[in-house]
């Protein structure tokens, strides 16, 4: 985040600002910054804990005298989108089941097309029909 000192007007490019931050856990860091041709300074910060976290900033200006401010930044534990393992193994055993029954239902669906029943079809041939046979030895041995 780039920001400027919302009630400083006398600060200049070149000027360096130093800032503190300090997590919820009382942990905290300092570095600074320079002020660019734009007016601002570079204000990037990693929040990794949850909580309230203070960041103060100070510079000198040219006067010699001390500016500083500072501001509170609540932060919230992100939640992890991502599934855990036990969600994804339910997700892979109701597809799994779905698939299963798909493949059952597309099977018992054949069986029952399969059964159709014509004229002259699934039964024996009639006396006065031709049979058909293997091969020329099993016509002979009738």
């Amino acid at each position: 985040m780039n920001t400027t000192s919302p009630s400083v007007s006398d600060v200049t490019v070149g000027t360096v600002v130093s800032i503190r931050v300090t997590s919820p856990s009382g942990e905290s860091y300092t570095r600074e910054s320079v002020v660019d041709e734009n007016l601002h300074f570079d204000n990037s910060i990693t929040f990794d804990e949850p909580g309230r976290w203070t960041v103060e900033y100070s510079y000198t200006d040219e006067n010699g005298q001390v500016v500083d401010w500072g501001e509170a930044v609540d932060v919230q534990e992100e939640e992890d989108e991502t599934p855990s393992a036990y969600e994804a193994g339910v997700i892979f055993a109701v597809a799994l089941i779905a698939l299963i029954g798909m493949i059952l239902s597309f099977v018992a669906r054949q069986d029952k097309e399969a059964k159709h029943e014509g004229p002259g079809q699934g039964l024996p041939p009639g006396m006065d029909q031709p049979v058909a046979h293997d091969s020329v030895d099993q016509m002979l041995e009738l």
